[in-house]
Protein backbone atom coordinates (compact mmCIF):
# COMPACT_ATOMS: atom_id res chain seq x y z
CA UNK A 1 0.00 0.00 0.00
CA UNK A 2 1.23 3.16 -1.04
CA UNK A 3 0.86 6.66 1.06
CA UNK A 4 -0.94 8.94 -1.10
CA UNK A 5 -1.58 11.93 0.80
CA UNK A 6 -0.72 13.10 4.44
CA UNK A 7 -2.82 16.12 5.34
CA UNK A 8 -3.16 17.93 8.64
CA UNK A 9 -5.84 17.91 10.66
CA UNK A 10 -4.77 20.06 13.83
CA UNK A 11 -1.42 20.91 15.09
CA UNK A 12 -1.23 17.41 16.28
CA UNK A 13 -3.30 14.95 14.25
CA UNK A 14 -2.92 14.36 10.81
CA UNK A 15 -5.19 12.62 7.63
CA UNK A 16 -3.06 9.71 5.95
CA UNK A 17 -4.97 8.57 2.51
CA UNK A 18 -3.47 5.59 1.06
CA UNK A 19 -4.00 4.17 -2.78
CA UNK A 20 -6.34 1.72 -1.69
CA UNK A 21 -9.03 4.06 -0.27
CA UNK A 22 -8.09 3.89 3.38
CA UNK A 23 -7.76 6.99 5.24
CA UNK A 24 -7.35 7.12 8.87
CA UNK A 25 -5.64 9.77 11.23
CA UNK A 26 -2.44 9.42 13.26
CA UNK A 27 -0.78 11.90 15.97
CA UNK A 28 2.42 13.20 14.72
CA UNK A 29 4.71 11.21 16.76
CA UNK A 30 2.60 7.82 15.66
CA UNK A 31 3.39 8.85 11.67
CA UNK A 32 7.07 9.24 13.12
CA UNK A 33 7.19 6.38 14.95
CA UNK A 34 5.87 4.10 12.02
CA UNK A 35 7.89 5.45 9.47
CA UNK A 36 4.93 6.65 7.12
CA UNK A 37 5.56 9.20 4.37
CA UNK A 38 3.97 10.31 1.26
CA UNK A 39 5.02 8.14 -1.87
CA UNK A 40 6.44 5.45 0.15
CA UNK A 41 5.37 1.88 0.77
CA UNK A 42 3.05 1.41 4.48
CA UNK A 43 3.32 -2.63 4.85
CA UNK A 44 -0.03 -4.33 5.72
CA UNK A 45 1.46 -5.68 8.68
CA UNK A 46 2.21 -2.04 9.64
CA UNK A 47 -1.08 -1.37 9.07
CA UNK A 48 -2.40 -4.16 10.97
CA UNK A 49 -0.81 -3.28 14.08
CA UNK A 50 -1.74 0.56 13.88
CA UNK A 51 -5.47 -0.58 12.93
CA UNK A 52 -5.44 -3.48 15.99
CA UNK A 53 -3.39 -1.11 18.77
CA UNK A 54 -4.18 2.20 17.74
CA UNK A 55 -7.45 2.72 15.64
CA UNK A 56 -10.19 0.29 16.94
CA UNK A 57 -8.49 1.28 20.48
CA UNK A 58 -9.64 5.08 20.14
CA UNK A 59 -12.59 4.49 17.78
CA UNK A 60 -13.96 2.51 21.17
CA UNK A 61 -12.66 5.74 23.78
CA UNK A 62 -14.84 7.99 20.98
CA UNK A 63 -17.40 5.78 21.48
CA UNK A 64 -17.44 5.53 25.02
CA UNK A 65 -16.52 9.34 25.39
CA UNK A 66 -19.78 10.61 23.22
CA UNK A 67 -22.46 8.01 25.17
CA UNK A 68 -21.25 9.77 28.37
CA UNK A 69 -23.23 12.87 27.15
CA UNK A 70 -26.57 10.68 26.14
CA UNK A 71 -27.72 8.04 23.87
CA UNK A 72 -26.65 7.47 20.38
CA UNK A 73 -27.93 5.49 17.45
CA UNK A 74 -25.67 3.36 15.49
CA UNK A 75 -25.85 5.44 12.88
CA UNK A 76 -25.14 8.61 14.93
CA UNK A 77 -21.99 6.76 16.06
CA UNK A 78 -20.69 5.70 13.01
CA UNK A 79 -21.07 9.31 11.66
CA UNK A 80 -19.28 10.72 13.73
CA UNK A 81 -16.75 8.39 13.85
CA UNK A 82 -16.71 8.92 9.89
CA UNK A 83 -15.90 12.26 10.28
CA UNK A 84 -13.32 11.44 12.53
CA UNK A 85 -11.27 9.12 9.66
CA UNK A 86 -11.85 6.00 11.52
CA UNK A 87 -11.60 3.12 8.89
CA UNK A 88 -14.87 0.69 8.52
CA UNK A 89 -12.67 -2.07 10.58
CA UNK A 90 -12.42 0.21 13.77
CA UNK A 91 -15.74 1.60 13.21
CA UNK A 92 -17.58 -1.82 12.88
CA UNK A 93 -15.43 -3.13 16.19
CA UNK A 94 -16.49 0.31 17.95
CA UNK A 95 -19.72 -0.59 17.13
CA UNK A 96 -19.98 -4.26 18.25
CA UNK A 97 -18.38 -2.99 21.17
CA UNK A 98 -21.16 -0.56 21.67
CA UNK A 99 -23.71 -3.45 20.93
CA UNK A 100 -21.87 -6.12 23.42
CA UNK A 101 -22.19 -3.68 26.73
CA UNK A 102 -25.57 -2.26 25.46
CA UNK A 103 -24.08 1.32 25.25
CA UNK A 104 -25.73 1.23 21.56
CA UNK A 105 -29.47 -0.35 21.19
CA UNK A 106 -31.70 1.26 18.47
CA UNK A 107 -34.79 0.01 19.89
CA UNK A 108 -34.24 0.86 23.20
CA UNK A 109 -33.39 4.73 22.05
CA UNK A 110 -36.57 4.58 19.55
CA UNK A 111 -38.86 3.92 22.38
CA UNK A 112 -37.21 6.51 24.82
CA UNK A 113 -37.08 9.12 21.92
CA UNK A 114 -40.95 8.22 20.98
CA UNK A 115 -41.99 8.44 25.02
CA UNK A 116 -40.20 11.19 25.53
CA UNK A 117 -41.75 13.73 22.63
CA UNK A 118 -45.04 12.17 22.64
CA UNK A 119 -46.00 15.27 24.64
CA UNK A 120 -44.82 17.72 22.27
CA UNK A 121 -44.18 16.01 18.68
CA UNK A 122 -46.62 14.69 16.37
CA UNK A 123 -46.40 11.05 15.53
CA UNK A 124 -45.84 12.24 12.01
CA UNK A 125 -42.64 14.42 13.25
CA UNK A 126 -41.30 11.99 15.76
CA UNK A 127 -40.91 9.36 12.87
CA UNK A 128 -39.01 11.71 10.54
CA UNK A 129 -36.82 12.13 13.49
CA UNK A 130 -36.13 8.66 14.52
CA UNK A 131 -35.49 8.43 10.32
CA UNK A 132 -32.83 11.13 10.53
CA UNK A 133 -31.23 9.76 13.46
CA UNK A 134 -31.06 6.09 11.59
CA UNK A 135 -33.53 4.33 13.07
CA UNK A 136 -35.45 1.91 10.36
CA UNK A 137 -39.34 2.66 9.42
CA UNK A 138 -39.78 -0.39 10.66
CA UNK A 139 -38.38 -0.15 14.14
CA UNK A 140 -39.77 3.41 14.45
CA UNK A 141 -43.62 2.59 13.49
CA UNK A 142 -43.19 -0.22 16.62
CA UNK A 143 -41.82 2.29 18.51
CA UNK A 144 -45.16 4.71 17.52
CA UNK A 145 -47.51 2.02 17.70
CA UNK A 146 -48.76 3.07 20.99
CA UNK A 147 -48.71 6.86 20.55
CA UNK A 148 -51.82 7.66 19.41
CA UNK A 149 -53.77 8.62 22.64
CA UNK A 150 -50.54 10.08 23.53
CA UNK A 151 -50.89 12.60 20.43
CA UNK A 152 -54.32 13.68 20.73
CA UNK A 153 -53.14 14.53 24.30
CA UNK A 154 -50.18 16.50 23.14
CA UNK A 155 -52.25 18.65 20.56
CA UNK A 156 -55.09 19.35 22.67
CA UNK A 157 -52.38 20.32 25.62
CA UNK A 158 -50.46 22.31 22.44
CA UNK A 159 -53.47 24.31 21.66
CA UNK A 160 -54.68 24.99 25.25
CA UNK A 161 -51.14 27.08 25.84
CA UNK A 162 -51.58 29.47 22.83
CA UNK A 163 -54.61 30.56 25.66
CA UNK A 164 -56.51 31.25 22.90
CA UNK A 165 -60.47 32.36 22.48
CA UNK A 166 -61.97 30.65 19.29
CA UNK A 167 -65.39 32.05 20.04
CA UNK A 168 -63.45 35.90 19.17
CA UNK A 169 -61.15 34.74 16.22
CA UNK A 170 -61.95 35.00 12.79
CA UNK A 171 -61.63 31.75 9.82
CA UNK A 172 -58.52 33.37 8.84
CA UNK A 173 -56.61 33.77 12.06
CA UNK A 174 -58.13 30.40 12.81
CA UNK A 175 -56.47 29.10 9.72
CA UNK A 176 -53.56 30.84 10.67
CA UNK A 177 -53.15 28.44 14.03
CA UNK A 178 -53.93 25.26 11.59
CA UNK A 179 -50.91 26.67 9.78
CA UNK A 180 -48.75 26.82 12.78
CA UNK A 181 -49.49 23.67 14.31
CA UNK A 182 -48.94 21.86 10.77
CA UNK A 183 -45.40 22.88 10.88
CA UNK A 184 -45.53 21.15 14.17
CA UNK A 185 -46.43 17.67 11.74
CA UNK A 186 -50.10 17.71 13.14
CA UNK A 187 -52.37 16.75 10.55
CA UNK A 188 -54.71 19.83 9.21
CA UNK A 189 -58.05 17.53 10.22
CA UNK A 190 -57.05 16.54 13.53
CA UNK A 191 -55.88 20.15 14.12
CA UNK A 192 -59.49 21.92 12.96
CA UNK A 193 -61.33 18.59 14.60
CA UNK A 194 -59.72 19.45 18.09
CA UNK A 195 -59.81 23.06 17.79
CA UNK A 196 -63.88 22.82 17.10
CA UNK A 197 -63.86 20.61 19.91
CA UNK A 198 -62.62 23.33 22.26
CA UNK A 199 -65.23 25.76 20.34
CA UNK A 200 -67.93 23.37 21.02
CA UNK A 201 -66.76 23.01 25.24
CA UNK A 202 -66.29 26.80 25.39
CA UNK A 203 -69.13 27.33 24.16
CA UNK A 204 -70.90 24.98 27.00
CA UNK A 205 -69.13 26.74 29.98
Amino acid sequence: MIVEKIEPINTKRRKISLDNGLVFALYNGEIHRFKIEEGKELLEDSYYEILQTILIKRAKERLAYLIKDGDYTEFQIQKKLKQGFYPEEAIEEALQFGRDYHYLDDWRYAQTFAEQKAGTMSRKLILMKLLEKGISKDMADRALSCLEDKEDSALERLIHKKNIDFSTITWKEKQKICAYFMRKGFAYEDILKKINDIESTEHLT
